[in-house]
């Protein structure tokens, strides 16, 4: 068996879920496996009270989270879906 993603997000379970790690291993990436991970994650904070997710991101993983629905919010580089 191998370790092909992994997702880390800290909450309270009442406001958001802020998601601090999404990693795919590099042979494993373009195949929509972090967008799934990211994708349950949310589901699982919102199960479980968050009203939704948010990231920290620099400049190079924006395109990523853009793809997956997250919209830049306000002056901070936090992303949160849209919707």
């Amino acid at each position: 068996m191998q370790l092909v993603g992994f997702t880390r997000a800290i909450s309270d379970g009442a406001f958001t879920a802020q998601i601090t790690d999404l990693i795919v291993h590099p042979s494993w990436r373009r195949q929509g496996i972090g967008r799934k991970i990211l994708q349950h994650l949310c589901r699982q904070s919102n199960a479980k009270g968050a009203d939704g997710c948010i990231v920290f991101v620099q400049q190079h993983e924006r395109m990523f989270f853009w793809k997956c629905g997250f919209r830049m919010s306000g002056k901070y580089r936090v992303m949160k879906p849209c919707g």
